[in-house]
């Protein structure tokens, strides 16, 4: 049985790299140049593909009109979901924080630190200026 999903996270084109980062960070590939994503079913039409070494499966990053979604299948690949998120909250918790870093450095702060609430995961940076 296959789990499609596709999450409406309305990204722009803005958020690309910001999104890279965090595939880095959670230890996945971001892939521009791929086209296509794997699921249960077979090949699914994407902008880029998200993938973690040694799942099936991959994520798309799909195009709906400007904005940009992401869609799995997590059948068989609980790793990958619980990197992601089920709902890709983690990928975007850390898309979000890649966001906020830029600015901060941007703004002038010369060191980022990270702080994660062991409680409910929320993550706070400190700047040094």
């Amino acid at each position: 049985m296959s789990y499609n999903k596709t999450v409406k996270v309305q990204m722009t084109d803005d958020h690309l790299q910001h999104l890279e980062a965090a595939c880095r960070d959670l230890n996945l590939r971001f892939h521009s140049n791929l086209t296509l994503y794997m699921t249960h079913e077979g090949q699914k039409a994407c902008e880029h593909v998200i993938e973690m070494e040694g799942q099936r499966h991959t994520i798309g990053v799909v195009r709906e009109g400007d904005k940009l979604n992401l869609a799995a299948d997590f059948y068989s690949c609980q790793r990958l979901q619980e990197t992601v998120g089920d709902s890709f909250d983690i990928l975007m918790q850390r898309t979000s924080v890649n966001m906020a870093r830029q600015e901060l450095f941007l703004d002038g702060a010369r060191e980022i630190e990270e702080q994660i609430d062991t409680e409910d995961n929320r993550i706070r940076l400190v700047a040094t200026y």
